[in-house]
């Protein structure tokens, strides 16, 4: 008998640990299986009436992380006082939660009844706990806006006030351009103010296209440098920029413009040559500004550029290339840099319009035919040039004076003028006590050869004692 007592004793005893062992494992919130095996937890909402009668609001489980709507008062009441929305703390020291607004539910929390002595004097019966302002309506230049803010106790106590007019809030239209830009001046763009009644607008400046779109640049002297042509650029008044890609642009490519419709270029001072036929055959080219970099100006460059009626030579240019300018037919003007020392072959020839030039100091050659065909009337050959090529002057029948200031004659090829006498105007003038020099030299031009500064009569040129007079 005693053995059965025994035995029921070690059962119960097993049961009572048992059980004390499931209880550990067991939390205070609820729990269930999703069909993949993880558990959702649950938090609870309660409500408390805080002192109130009737029925308080039922409590709301949900997964934790779900926003839930707070509760209304429902039936509550309490005797002398108005219900003003729910407290973390009984006491109203905790976080305020009016009827309506939303909370997200992370614990299972108690939010009691906050009641309020009635009879405070704002109509509401409690003391208005109020939200930020919120705004309703933005100002603007010409109406002033408002906002609105609530009372946390109760979402059906609001408050506005209106907003001043903002003399700088402005309904900005898109920016439309007025004037482009382009590579020679700078264009324009405006909006205006679309509210009824403001009148005020606004203008950008559009700084000028420092670079020509779809010009194409080629890569030289070992990725050191590039190239320039014109692409697939379709714009006429043409702006080359210094760099490219941060590499400089030296040089512009044979060909490159060749017989396009450009109407100017501006070429920058990083430029050190322009090619050969580089603007030939450009008749609407019209403006020409070369940088003060370049250097050589290659053959034909400028040919056949019909439009051109002046051009600036720059100082750092040493030489004009063979037909770099030639049959310019509108050319009226050029100014040639002090550095260049050669005039090369037909640079001007076939410029029917170039009635005057100025050559350097530093030109000692001027070739074959450079001023072959022009409208010249009087020339000055400076005492730097040691060399004339042939035809360098011919057919310039307007042709009246050249006067030569080197007392040395220069080396002068055939029929570097006119050598048929019907055009027995054209005088020939050397500085005083070297006329001999230049006769004995030049003995087929004597005629023409006068001492400079004189002033002689329009005599037979037969008559060549005449012409001796002023020595």
């Amino acid at each position: 008998m005693k053995s059965n007592f025994n035995l029921i004793g070690i059962i119960v005893l097993v049961w009572i640990i048992g059980f004390g062992i499931i209880s550990c494992e067991t939390d205070d919130e609820p729990r269930s299986k999703t069909g993949n095996g993880n558990e959702n937890v649950f938090y609870t909402v309660s409500y408390n009436a805080n002192g109130g009668s009737g029925t308080t609001p039922s409590s709301q489980t949900v997964n934790a992380g779900t926003s839930i709507t707070v509760a209304s008062q429902g039936n509550l009441t309490y005797s002398g006082r108005i219900f003003g929305g729910w407290n973390t703390h009984a006491n109203g020291s905790g976080t305020p939660y009016a009827v309506g607004s939303s909370m997200t539910v992370n614990a299972s929390i108690t939010l009691y009844a906050q009641w309020i002595i009635s009879g405070n004097g704002n109509g509401s019966g409690h003391t208005h706990q109020w939200d930020e302002w919120v705004r309703d309506i933005v100002p603007t230049c010409l109406m002033e806006g408002s906002e609105t803010r609530i009372c946390l106790l109760d979402s059906t106590h609001t408050e506005t006030r209106s907003v001043a007019i903002n003399s700088d809030a402005h309904d900005w239209s898109n920016w439309e351009i007025t004037t482009p830009a382009t590579v020679i001046t700078d264009g324009e763009e405006n909006r205006s103010c679309q509210n009824v009644g403001c009148s005020v607008s606004e203008s950008n400046i559009l700084p000028r296209i420092t670079s020509t779109p779809g010009l194409l640049f080629t890569s030289i002297d070992f990725g050191s440098a590039f190239s320039v042509s014109r692409g697939t650029a379709t714009d006429t008044n043409v702006i080359i920029p210094a760099t490219h890609n941060g590499v400089p642009v030296t040089t512009i490519s044979f060909n490159a413009f060749r017989e396009s419709n450009i109407t100017s270029i501006i070429i920058p001072d990083s430029v050190t040559s322009i090619g050969i036929n580089a603007f030939f055959g450009c008749s609407s080219l019209t403006n020409v500004t070369i940088g003060n970099s370049v250097t050589s100006i290659g053959a034909s460059a400028f040919a056949s550029c019909t439009g051109l009626s002046s051009i600036v030579i720059p100082n750092s240019v040493t030489s004009i290339g063979q037909n770099a300018f030639n049959f310019c037919t509108s050319l009226t003007s050029v100014t040639i840099g002090n550095s260049v020392t050669s005039i090369d072959n037909g640079a001007f020839s076939g410029c029917t319009s170039l009635t005057s030039i100025i050559i350097p100091n530093s030109v000692t050659n001027i070739s074959s035919g450079a001023f072959n065909g022009t409208a010249l009337i009087n020339i000055t050959i400076p005492n730097s040039v040691t060399t004339i090529g042939s035809n360098a002057f011919s057919n310039n029948n307007s042709l009246m004076n050249i006067i030569f200031l080197n007392p040395t004659p220069p080396q002068i090829g055939s029929s570097f003028i006119n050598d048929h006498y019907n055009d027995h105007l054209l005088r020939i003038h050397v500085p005083v006590g070297s006329a001999e020099a230049y006769r004995t030299f030049w003995g087929r031009y004597l005629v023409r050869i006068h001492n400079i500064w004189c002033t002689l009569p329009n005599l037979d040129w037969w008559n060549w004692n005449d012409y001796c007079s002023c020595q």
